[in-house]
């Protein structure tokens, strides 16, 4: 009989993933705590990898990081659960792009962070293969991907009819700007081993959380009626 009771309350609690109800307010309001959590697993996930494979040198730069889907896959889950979208399979499909958006822009942040902290011999090799000027724009690339990384999920939620305030866009840029500066000053007062530097806000996974939550603002929190058609949802885009 037990069982039973936990069964149903358990369905009354998750209906609304399957049926597109209204989440309880009690539920939405814990959205971003539930957001900040996983964006700790994801680093400490990231953190145990590293320890696991050596944390000296930059061995760590040469090898596939299974904490990078893991993340990827909490925030997926949570975006699925918390997206104020109605019909479910709209969702699923909103988690799919976004899935397919990240693996892609993935390479691109792999490939600016490569050039921003490449140094030595290879450097110095890379710079010949390519030229000054290539080499130079390579380099300077992650200024221009940390800005637009929240821009581009905000044009895919967007693109799902999502209007989003004005206040979440700027407070997700500025999070992601602010992101490696601020974990720069958690290592320095926390003595972190191997300096307080930008390489080492990502080597320990500090800045990784600061980089989860600054995407999960951007998805307003209230989820309203039954959703409009989708023309109608993709005319009515836009930031308010």
């Amino acid at each position: 009989m037990r069982f039973c009771v936990n069964a149903v309350q358990a369905w009354n609690l998750f209906r609304p993933l399957l049926t597109g109800g209204r989440w309880p307010i009690k539920m939405m309001k814990q959205s971003i705590p539930i957001l900040v959590v996983a964006g700790l697993v994801a680093a400490i996930v990231w953190r145990l990898e590293l320890e696991f494979h050596g944390w000296k040198g930059l061995d760590w730069l040469g090898y596939f990081h299974w904490a990078i889907p893991v993340g990827v896959l909490l925030f997926l889950s949570w975006l699925f659960v918390y997206c104020p979208i109605t019909s479910p399979v709209k969702r699923l499909l909103l988690v799919c792009v976004t899935g397919f958006v990240a693996v892609v822009w993935f390479l691109v942040v792999e490939f600016s962070l490569y050039y921003y902290f490449n140094g030595g011999p290879s450097a110095f090799i890379r710079f010949l293969a390519v030229g000054e000027m290539r080499y130079r724009i390579y380099m300077n690339l992650i200024y221009a991907v940390i800005p637009l990384t929240p821009l581009i999920f905000a044009t895919v939620l967007c693109l799902f009819g999502l209007k989003l305030k004005i206040r979440q866009l700027w407070t997700a840029v500025l999070m992601y700007i602010l992101a490696c500066p601020i974990s720069i000053i958690i290592l320095a007062v926390l003595q972190h081993r191997g300096g307080a530097d930008a390489l080492h806000t990502i080597k320990s996974g500090v800045i990784i959380p600061f980089l989860v939550v600054g995407l999960g603002i951007l998805v307003p929190r209230k989820r309203e009626g039954p959703t409009k058609q989708w023309s109608r949802r993709r005319e009515d885009c836009g930031f308010s």
